[in-house]
């Protein structure tokens, strides 16, 4: 009987990697759109191009949604093997892997015309200028780490991007700290008819572009070989063409 158990323990451990490899992989993602949503077709282009290149890279996945505080939980404590969008930032990279590239955007500044106190000072944005107002964005991004560091006392975490978008319009903050893409679909979903009134700062403090990547777990099982896969998977659907053909579909101007 002994011998028997230390036979099986054996092949377990020896077919670990095939074991595996035949089971779904937690990949956690949070709503951010019109890039990922539990509420867009096949849960956005983002994710439709992860998956794509999971696909590709022979990797069969599990796409959950969760706030982004609770993603980078997941990951960071070895329950999920990626997480994504996230900027790639020195900081990042000191606690996780990260995939190449899966899209490139900037971060800029929106801010709302009926609110009396930006449009007389936006000829002068510089940065020192900036922390006499309060800037907003979504809890969870890079920005939580920069802002403070840059000292910008008057940043404020927001729980979701429509959230941040009412707080603009309502004054409560001064300006937006956001994707482009991401901000103006959230005016046009939550103000329609003043769709003219938020406008974008045309000099910010912010890189003029950002590459956004998967969070890659140090302390999942295989995360280094999964990781070389979505990579392969990735480089395969950009040479194919089915990534800018996923991009199109959903009239997004990306890199």
């Amino acid at each position: 009987m002994k011998k028997t158990l230390v036979t099986l323990a054996s092949f377990l451990l020896m077919n670990a990697p095939f074991a595996f490899a035949q089971n779904s992989i937690p990949i956690f993602t949070s709503e951010w759109r019109p890039l990922v949503s539990e509420q867009l077709p096949r849960n956005g282009p983002i994710a439709e191009i992860v998956a794509a290149a999971c696909k590709a890279g022979a990797i069969k996945i599990d796409l959950k949604f969760a706030p982004w505080v609770r993603t980078e939980t997941m990951v960071k404590s070895g329950q999920a093997f990626a997480a994504f969008p996230y900027v790639d930032t020195v900081e990042r990279r000191a606690k996780y892997w990260v995939s190449d590239p899966i899209y490139v955007e900037k971060t800029v500044l929106f801010f709302y015309l009926g609110n009396p106190k930006t449009p007389a000072t936006l000829n002068e944005l510089k940065p020192d200028v900036l922390k006499d107002f309060h800037i907003g964005s979504v809890r969870g991004s890079y920005l939580s780490e920069l802002m403070p560091q840059l000292g910008y006392d008057k940043f404020v975490e927001t729980n979701s991007v429509d959230n941040a978008a009412q707080m603009l319009q309502k004054g409560r903050l001064d300006f937006l700290a956001i994707a482009p893409s991401v901000g103006k679909d959230a005016f046009q979903r939550l103000f329609p008819t003043q769709l003219d009134q938020f406008l974008i700062v045309q000099q910010s403090p912010f890189p003029p572009k950002s590459s956004n990547v998967m969070i890659i777990s140090k302390d999942f099982p295989q995360a280094k070989e999964l990781l070389t896969q979505f990579n392969k998977g990735l480089a395969a659907i950009k040479k194919s063409g089915e990534y800018k053909k996923i991009l199109s579909q959903h009239a997004l101007d990306l890199e």
